[in-house]
């Protein structure tokens, strides 16, 4: 294993932090208060080819590696994880399919707008395995008739193309649901309200309601009931790139405590020095390594196949951040509970991002059972 890093790794996370600390940090707080997607920094992330990381240069991409993506949605997560998130919805759950399981047609209609930042993309998250049964798409010859609400459709406001997975037979189950592109000024779709979160709130999430909204089978993913296969292909190699997230906000959580530690002083001394700070600070910086170590093994993994191989990563980078955030907001006190600093922010954010895929509980039973086979 060959844990340096490439010259070209380093020139990208260089301008995407310098990036993030000019343009993304000075708005952060505002936006998250605001819960307002800004569409001038998606045009300057487009503009630096921060929209297309993965993908191929034919499709309009960079070409880049999943480390890239991960070292990207990293340093982002670090000034605002909302802008992250709304760039991994983008890039791993709406482009995702399209390049891995669209016809050439497809990728050159929706994934080579998408990659050049021309067109956003949304998906549904928390919905993608386990929420399909509110959403039927009934097919005549070549047409399909879609009825139903989709819920929590991350970017959906704000966002050109939707990728959605709707049941087309019910009946068979694992092979009875499809996957669909969805254009946002699609006849019979409507927007609902804005969902009020807790967490990475200026990344729009919104209910979707479909009625008797036609689509015609050119706008369908693979073949019929490819759908959960799809889903489940799309949410696995996510992973990394959710982790990714967590993980640059554990960072941002830690820096803070330690530069207000190292600020703060009680008896005539930086708190820092306290060996209770001290220890707080230590275990921080470990957990976040370890979880950085982790992600980078299963980003740099092209296509990993067993699912235990994406699990472990996204269930301990989520309770990583959490854990850190909660340890730096008890390291400033009082001051840690109120908005004039971002540590109350990041814990919020850090729950959103744990709880966004799949329950921990979730995380554990599948990781259990690969453990007994």
């Amino acid at each position: 294993m060959d844990f340096s890093y490439e010259d070209e790794w380093d020139m990208i996370r260089t301008m995407v932090r310098d990036f993030a600390q000019h343009e993304v940090a000075p708005s952060a707080a505002k936006r998250d208060e605001q819960a307002r997607f800004d569409q001038r920094l998606y045009i300057l992330m487009a503009e630096l080819g921060l929209t297309g990381i993965p993908w191929k240069e034919s499709d309009g991409g960079l070409g880049a590696d999943r480390i890239t993506l991960s070292l990207v949605l990293e340093e982002l997560a670090k000034s605002c994880a909302s802008t992250a998130h709304s760039l991994y919805v983008h890039s791993a759950l709406a482009c995702a399919p399209i390049a891995e399981f669209g016809t050439e047609e497809q990728k050159q209609i929706y994934l080579q707008p998408l990659a050049q930042g021309k067109l956003l993309g949304a998906a549904a998250e928390m919905e993608t395995l386990n929420g399909l049964g509110q959403l039927h798409a009934l097919r005549e010859e070549d047409t399909y008739i879609i009825n139903g609400i989709k819920n929590m459709l991350t970017n959906a406001g704000d966002a050109d193309i939707w990728v959605i997975y709707a049941w087309t037979e019910p009946s068979l189950k694992g092979r009875g649901c499809s996957a669909f592109v969805i254009k946002k000024d699609q006849f019979g779709v409507r927007l609902g309200e804005k969902e009020n979160t807790l967490g990475t709130r200026s990344s729009s999430m919104r209910q979707v309601h479909f009625e008797q909204c036609r689509v015609p089978a050119s706008q369908r993913l693979g073949e019929e009931g490819d759908g959960l296969r799809i889903a489940a292909a799309t949410l696995h190699n996510a992973r990394s790139s959710l982790a990714a997230q967590a993980i640059g906000v554990a960072q941002a959580a830690m820096e803070a405590a330690l530069a207000y530690a190292s600020m703060r002083k009680q008896f005539g001394k930086p708190i820092a020095s306290q060996q209770a700070i001290a220890f707080k600070l230590a275990n921080m910086a470990t957990q976040i390594e370890a979880a950085r170590l982790l992600m980078y093994q299963t980003a740099c993994q092209e296509h990993p196949t067993p699912q235990v191989d994406y699990v472990p990563v996204c269930h301990f980078a989520g309770t990583t951040a959490v854990n850190v955030a909660i340890e730096a907001l008890q390291i400033f006190g009082g001051y840690g509970y109120t908005k004039d600093f971002p540590v109350e922010r990041y814990l919020r954010d850090a729950k959103m991002l744990q709880l966004i895929e799949t329950m921990q509980e979730e995380l554990r039973i599948t990781i259990s059972h690969y453990l007994q086979t």
